[in-house]
């Protein structure tokens, strides 16, 4: 996953505003540590906010903080856009934000053009962490147009692009905070699901909860089961699986279509247990005859057993640290 950053984003806090700051500095280094999430912006622009922290900056911890975060964002706005020279770079409405001399925004509109084609190319991309105050009005998402006027072919050789693929026409959503980052993520539950306990965690924002890595604990074989059922490739059934756990989670599991797992085919059989606890079967389709089914454990926190196709079971093994 790609996210740009603003660079009015890594100016020193307000007085007043410190305590706001470090929470959002936290967050975004739990999108980039837990999520894997690759942040960009232009060496150069990093620069000029590392000597406005040494200049303006009196706090040991918040500059801490700082150096930890900027120390993990990269030059390179996408990573499967490969080599291009764009020309004639704009965004709509128009970048102004006022730390920045005329020379290092138009830097960074072209930094926002590479972070565009690098979308068009693929690749996953959250669009941008910025602020209001950065552009001439609130448009969400932001254009991205651009003269693509050379690219590298696979081979290192650069080639001039036919006329017809030679505009480049993009849009980037923006966020203001590190949740609105989370959301715009939900966008890519098929890359979401490679990393499930991030996944739930980000879906946490839909459902409006914000969900810590203690609040589930995932199954032995979960993962195992995800894969085999192709969730990767399908992403209504990666969506679904994923909001569905991150409801559970959020402890509303109540709200979650579905009923108690029976130990055997009769309904006069006991519910399932695991560890004790009474295990869930969960729908994730509504209506649907044979939609899958998720199998999770009714305890506190709960647990993630498998997924299955509407035939299967709940798979019942105790991963180690089980409780």
């Amino acid at each position: 996953m790609e996210l740009v950053i603003d660079p009015a984003r890594l100016t020193p806090p307000a007085a007043g505003e410190e305590s706001t700051w470090a929470r959002q500095i936290k967050k975004l280094l739990t999108l980039i540590v837990d999520g894997g999430v690759s942040v960009s912006c232009p060496q150069e622009l990093r620069d000029l906010k590392y000597a406005q922290w040494f200049e303006e900056q009196e706090s040991i911890d918040l500059l801490r903080y700082f150096e930890e975060f900027a120390g993990r964002v990269g030059n390179e706005a996408g990573m499967l856009a490969g080599d291009a020279l764009l020309e004639q770079s704009a965004v709509e409405p128009a970048y102004i934000y006022e730390g920045l001399s005329p020379e290092d925004r138009s830097r960074f509109v072209e930094h926002l053009a590479e972070a565009g084609l690098a979308k068009e190319d693929g690749a996953a991309h959250a669009g941008l962490l910025t602020h209001a105050e950065s552009w001439a009005d609130e448009s969400n998402p932001i254009r991205v147009d651009a003269e693509i006027h050379m690219r590298e072919a696979p081979g290192g050789e650069w080639v001039d692009l036919p006329v017809d693929q030679s505009a480049l026409l993009a849009y980037l959503p923006r966020s203001l905070d590190a949740d609105g980052v989370l959301a715009s993520c939900c966008e890519y539950p098929c890359q979401l699901i490679e990393n499930v306990e991030f996944g739930v965690r980000a879906f946490g924002v839909k459902v409006g909860k914000e969900i810590g890595s203690g609040d589930f604990e995932l199954g032995p074989n979960l993962v195992e089961s995800l894969n085999q059922m192709n969730y990767r490739r399908d992403r209504r059934y990666a969506q679904r699986c994923l909001r569905t756990m991150a409801l559970i989670a959020a402890g509303r599991g109540h709200e979650v279509d579905g009923h108690e797992e029976r130990s055997g085919s009769g309904p006069e059989n006991p519910p399932a247990k695991y560890n004790g606890k009474t295990v869930m079967r969960a729908y994730l389709a509504n209506r649907t005859p044979d939609a899958n089914r998720l199998f999770w454990v009714r305890s506190d926190p709960p647990v993630f057993l498998n997924v299955t196709g509407h035939e299967g079971v709940a798979d019942l093994t105790v991963g180690p640290g089980s409780r």
